[in-house]
């Protein structure tokens, strides 16, 4: 049986509630983002050619994630002095917890003001003028991205890819947003029990589902359809989980859905996103190089490879069970929840690095790659 909001919030999430996890994983995407803009500079690849960033950097190379460091410092800093204050007032009083979810409800417009900052003049002045273009970029992309659009002209396409796909990695936040916002308006305290049936019980998986119909209608558009099926697997996942919450006899048809999604998403991971060919007939055809890789390549350790693709295969089952409802339901897993799409974003991490590698190697001739 379902348990409600009135029984107050279990141990993990009076320590960190439903909203601070929330702007956490947010502004871990923005370090994790900072990262792999630091690494492609580290490695050379020219990230503003690939995506079109509208304005490449004089003399400075690294004022690209230079500025998304410090965004995520500065979102950080809030996120810090925000929680320090709300485990000195709470120190874990469920009651407490509750009472002052105004802490956390001021933080997240605060952010959001921050995040806002970068298209006016006050904002220009903070992270400067070329470097507020990251911000206005994100809203550009986010806003013609959510309903499935994707850039006209084919060199933009890729930037508009890598954040539909970043989005679907952030599904299951997604829709934690949704609760918590119905939450807040319907008058309950954010930082109770979390009410995932609030307003109607069809709203979370439409709103996990919500990544994924962007990606598929993208794919679709561009005539994909291969590509377009990795993502259509992903909706018998989430509803067979929504059926199997009340329903366990369809636990086996959720099992199977998710198998399939993870297998798929994981062939298509390793043989279509980054052309490695260890999944592939072709494997042996090219003896000169690396056992299930690829000739031309930018880490120039063949280890490097496999360890990504056991550390993929891993976590995409495990994203798998992130996108399943029935288990979100249960007691006392918040913590558990919250790892879940902790190791999702740590995925994306790592697949932005190879699905841009490849992208950059795609882009070169093969004479001027440096193995």
């Amino acid at each position: 049986m379902d348990a409600g909001p009135t029984e107050g919030p279990d141990p993990f999430s009076r320590a960190l509630p439903l909203p601070f996890r929330l702007l956490l994983e947010l502004i871990l995407g923005f370090w994790l983002w900072a990262l792999n803009l630091h690494g492609f500079h580290l490695l050379n690849i020219d990230i503003f050619t690939l995506v079109r960033y509208p304005i490449r950097p004089d003399g400075e190379e690294s004022h690209l994630h230079t500025s998304t460091y410090r965004l995520a410092a500065i979102l950080s800093g809030m996120w810090m002095f925000a929680i320090v204050v709300f485990w000195n007032v709470t120190r874990g009083d469920a009651e407490l917890v509750v009472q002052y979810d105004w802490i956390p409800n001021v933080l997240f417009f605060a952010m959001m003001g921050v995040l806002v900052l970068p298209r006016v003049g006050l904002g220009k002045m903070m992270f400067g003028t070329r470097n507020s273009q990251g911000v206005v970029r994100l809203f550009q992309g986010l806003k013609r991205c959510a309903i499935g659009g994707i850039a006209k002209p084919k060199p933009e396409k890729f930037g508009d890819v890598l954040l539909a796909d970043a989005l679907t990695s952030y599904s299951k936040p997604i829709s934690e947003v949704f609760v918590t916002f119905c939450m807040f308006f319907k008058g309950l305290h954010t930082t109770n029990k979390p009410d995932r049936l609030c307003a109607h019980e069809a709203i979370v998986p439409l709103a996990i589902a919500w990544p994924f119909m962007i990606r598929l209608s993208q794919c679709l558009k561009e005539g994909q359809g291969a590509n377009a099926l990795k993502y259509a697997t992903a909706f018998p996942v989430i509803i067979f989980s929504s059926i199997a919450r009340n329903n366990p006899g369809y636990q086996f048809f959720w099992t199977l859905a998710a198998l399939t999604n993870s297998l798929y998403s994981f062939w298509w991971d390793i043989s279509r996103d980054w052309d490695l060919t260890l999944l592939s007939q072709t494997y042996h055809a090219q003896p000169e190089k690396p056992f299930g890789l690829r000739q031309h390549r930018i880490f120039k350790l063949p280890m490097i490879y496999y360890v990504v693709i056991v550390f993929d295969l891993i976590f995409r089952f495990a994203w798998s069970m992130k996108l399943s409802l029935h288990l979100v339901y249960l007691d006392g897993i918040e913590g558990g929840i919250f790892l879940l799409e902790i190791m999702e974003l740590l995925r994306r991490w790592v697949w932005v690095y190879f699905r841009v590698e490849t992208e950059y190697v795609r882009n070169l001739p093969a004479t001027s790659i440096d193995l």
